[in-house]
């Protein structure tokens, strides 16, 4: 009887370890499974692969970030400018950032994503699968902007001969356009084609803001740039010419004759015929001051010019010519002398190798 007794305790004693090793395998089983599911949310889901692009965004890795949304860059806007453009989005520094997945537009391979970045700045972003997958389950993304970054045209009214550069590069013969002619208002006037500049206009579109922009004449001189119209859809600049020492000298010497004889003939020391071969036929001003009453003046013994001086000369093309003059214009009345300060400002135009007047202007 001990001996049967003693084989009974030995048999209870062995039943007892499948009881509790068979939970415990399950337990840690589906502790395993967890762990590795929680992985995956935590390494492979839509909103830490947006994640993980504003993380290389803190660090200042924004080749890597760009490497993310694909974007490239190209021949007029490279990855400096475009990097420069993100910098510039987020300021100095993220402080944070919230997402909001917009379920509704949920597809079976794409997820969509707003960001808010400090809390000012919205982000669209779109993840689609790659069809490959971790772990077995979980599914890789790419991600990209949904928002373009903003960009801008940029319109050039050249004269001919000068060399154009946008962020380093030549702009050349394949931005022209063929947009009607550019005509300065002063020369709208002149009832021929004479009144058209001769200008190239150039177009360039797709710029990121905050391009660089120079204009070099035929002598590599730096031409200035006249801001024309500046608007959401672009900009539009006129090039300013530059103009040679001599060729100044030139002008000068005519403006000032050409303004002396307009005070003459105001005055009434000469008169129309006199005048009227320094003037444009083909203009409105002729027709004006062909019909102009100068006997209006009072009669002088003589007259004068003094202080002769020049401002804001501009050259459109070889044929239009702009610049101001001022002077001090005197008479001498019953022996009295009378001063008139006198500012004009005269538009030019070059016909069969002879500069004439094809508007004035009586500055204030």
């Amino acid at each position: 009887m001990k001996k049967g007794l003693k084989k009974r305790r030995s048999g209870s004693g062995i039943g007892w370890i499948p009881a509790i090793c068979v939970p415990l395998i399950l337990v840690t089983a589906a502790l395993y499974v967890f762990s590795k599911l929680l992985y995956g949310f935590e390494y492979y889901s839509p909103v830490v692969t947006v994640e993980g692009y504003y993380e290389l965004i803190k660090s200042g890795d924004y080749n890597a970030a760009m490497d993310m949304l694909g974007i490239e860059g190209d021949e007029l806007n490279d990855r400096s400018r475009i990097i420069d453009y993100f910098k510039d989005l987020y300021g100095d520094k993220i402080e944070s950032v919230a997402y909001a997945e917009r379920k509704l537009q949920r597809t079976e391979n794409n997820v969509y994503f707003d960001a808010y970045v400090n809390g000012k700045i919205t982000q669209k972003f779109v993840l689609t699968k790659t069809g490959e997958k971790r772990m077995r389950y979980f599914d890789t993304w790419t991600i990209s902007l949904i928002d373009q970054i903003p960009k801008t045209s940029l319109t050039v009214h050249a004269p001919i001969g000068v060399y154009i550069k946008v962020n380093g590069r030549d702009i050349d013969e394949t931005y022209l356009t063929e947009e009607p002619l550019y005509v300065i208002d002063k020369y709208k006037n002149v009832k021929d084609n004479n009144k058209i500049i001769e200008t190239s206009t150039y177009v360039v579109k797709d710029l990121i803001k905050g391009y660089d922009i120079e204009v070099l004449s035929e002598d590599n001189e730096l031409c200035e740039l006249i801001l024309l119209e500046e608007n959401e859809a672009g900009t539009v600049y006129r090039v300013k010419r530059n103009i040679p020492a001599e060729e100044i000298r030139t002008m000068k010497d005519i403006a000032e004759t050409i303004t002396k004889g307009y005070a003459e003939f105001v005055s009434n020391d000469s008169k129309f015929y006199n005048f009227a071969p320094y003037v444009y036929k083909e203009s409105k001003l002729y027709d004006d001051l062909k019909e102009f009453y100068n006997g209006w003046f009072t009669k002088h013994e003589d007259h004068g010019f003094e202080e002769v001086s020049f401002f804001d000369m501009e050259a459109y093309d070889d044929t239009h010519y702009t610049l101001g003059v001022e002077f001090i214009f005197y008479v001498h009345k019953s022996g009295v002398r009378h001063d008139y300060p006198m500012k004009y400002h005269v538009y030019l135009l070059k016909t069969e190798d002879k500069w004439l007047l094809a508007e004035l202007k009586i500055e204030e």
